[in-house]
């Protein structure tokens, strides 16, 4: 009796919505593999894990003090290699007071207005530094 290799596995792990479907994929793959036939994927479909990067205590006062000067969540983590909520939580832990998020009531009118035009969420979000979640709430929200 023959074992589905680790990269076999790999080949299934996109395709399987529910445990019924796994189960089917399982005994299929299986077969297939049994006649030789089970394709290894390529690089691409190949999911690695990412490296955990670590922060010295220079680059952490760094982000603080970037941060302070105006820098924005978005752009501290693009310059430190780390994601957005890696960066919030360093400059929690770290004591700082977040500056407050999403848009102000005294831009209603102007987002209302680029809306109307046609402008997509995503682009008004860029245009006053937010995401297009942020915008679409804030539209919700009156």
């Amino acid at each position: 009796m023959h074992c589905l290799r680790q990269h076999d596995w790999w080949t299934l792990r996109d395709k399987v919505p529910t445990l019924a479907h796994g189960i089917k994929a399982l005994l299929k793959a299986r077969k297939t593999y049994d006649a030789g036939q089970l394709e290894r994927p390529g690089k691409s479909q190949i999911v690695r894990h990412r490296q955990v990067r670590r922060l010295s205590e220079v680059q952490i006062e760094q982000m603080v003090e970037a941060y302070r000067s105006g820098k924005t969540v978005y752009q501290l983590a693009e310059v430190f290699g780390i994601h957005r909520i890696t960066v919030g939580i360093i400059l929690k832990r770290h004591g700082v007071v977040m500056r407050g998020q999403g848009l102000a009531e005294s831009q209603r009118a102007e987002v209302l207005r680029l809306r109307a035009d046609g402008m997509s969420y995503a682009r008004i979000g860029e245009r006053f530094g937010v995401g297009a979640n942020t915008v679409v709430r804030f539209l919700s929200r009156s």
